[in-house]
């Protein structure tokens, strides 16, 4: 019982903490400067946040599959979705939705964006884990910034 609910509680504590790194990687991308709360202040957004993600697993998972390319295809198409909860305070159909229209046209730059981005995390790893200090948040503002060219 103790195991179940500490699990528990590190998926709410870790989802949250997800949803602070979105609201202080816009912020540093925007040239605001983040605060130590802006990591936690979000937290009513946790459960549309949670919601968004599984059922984006959950499309994922199922288009992979469907032999792989959907799978990629979803991921890529609906990325934007989480940040959209966070960012805009969307509900999940809704974020869903604009994620698809955000990135209509634009998956094959997204793909090579991912590719590269995962290239890099993999130096990171391979630099002994440390490199992940530098790669991670790295990749966390790409995607900001990608985000906000895309939501214009």
């Amino acid at each position: 019982m103790g195991g179940v609910l500490g699990s528990l509680l590190s998926l709410v504590l870790s989802e949250i903490l997800s949803i602070g790194l979105i609201v202080v990687s816009l912020k540093i991308f925007d040239g605001k400067k983040p605060m130590f709360e802006d990591l936690y202040k979000s937290y009513p957004l946790f459960l549309n946040y949670l919601f968004v993600t599984i059922l984006l697993g959950l499309m994922v998972m199922l288009g992979l599959i469907f032999l792989i390319v959907p799978g990629l295809y979803l991921a890529l198409k609906y990325q934007f979705a989480p940040i959209l909860v966070v960012d805009e305070k969307m509900g999940v159909m809704d974020a869903i939705k604009k994620s698809g229209e955000m990135t209509k046209g634009k998956l094959m730059d997204l793909f090579l964006l991912s590719l590269a981005l995962l290239f890099i995390n993999i130096l990171g790893v391979l630099a002994l884990g440390i490199g992940l200090l530098v790669s991670s948040p790295l990749s966390m503002l790409a995607y900001a910034r990608v985000y906000r060219q895309l939501s214009k």
